[in-house]
């Protein structure tokens, strides 16, 4: 049974974490996007006790800056809806030249699956279908995070996990 230290310091970090989500959500000034590590940072951060998967999207201006963030979805455990139609729309209504999307692991792995692989081939598609870029796509997981542009899988994403172990140079 929680007591009542403990419910008010629970109240407060939700209380401090909603603030966080707010402010977010409402960009005034646009930050330039610095990298996949400060945004899997500010995910982990807010989302680390969470049970279910978040989809992001993060919208980019020409200079690099980030217009909007956007939760997408809320999953289940290991999965979350992407919407691809949703984050179109937003990113022509905020005149966005591309997107950086994210998602959350629920477990201690970020590596991609092949169904991330899959989402992520598609919304590039779609994306360059209306010119506009896909910058990266972060798994932030407890036990850090994964980047495709970092590990250089954009903008040629395998079909599968095996693909990119067979992709890998090898060494004599």
């Amino acid at each position: 049974m929680m007591g009542f230290i403990e419910r008010y310091q629970t109240n407060l970090i939700k209380r401090a974490v909603k603030i966080t989500a707010n402010k977010m959500q409402k960009l005034d000034v646009r930050e330039y996007a610095t990298g996949a590590e400060s945004i899997a940072n500010s995910l982990y951060v807010e989302f680390s006790g969470c049970r279910r998967e978040r989809f992001f999207a993060y919208y980019i201006d020409l200079e690099g800056r980030i217009i909007k963030r956007n939760l997408i979805s809320i999953g289940t455990a290991n999965s979350a809806p992407t919407h691809i139609h949703e984050m179109l729309r937003e990113a022509i209504l905020c005149d966005a030249a591309g997107l950086i999307i994210a998602h959350t692991h629920i477990a201690h792995c970020s590596d991609p699956s092949d169904g991330d692989l899959t989402v992520t081939r598609k919304i590039q598609k779609a994306l360059e279908a209306i010119d506009m870029v896909l910058y990266d796509h972060i798994i932030v997981s407890k036990a850090g995070y994964y980047s495709f542009n970092e590990e250089d899988i954009l903008p040629a994403i395998p079909e599968t996990l095996s693909d990119m172990v067979d992709e890998k140079p090898t060494t004599h």
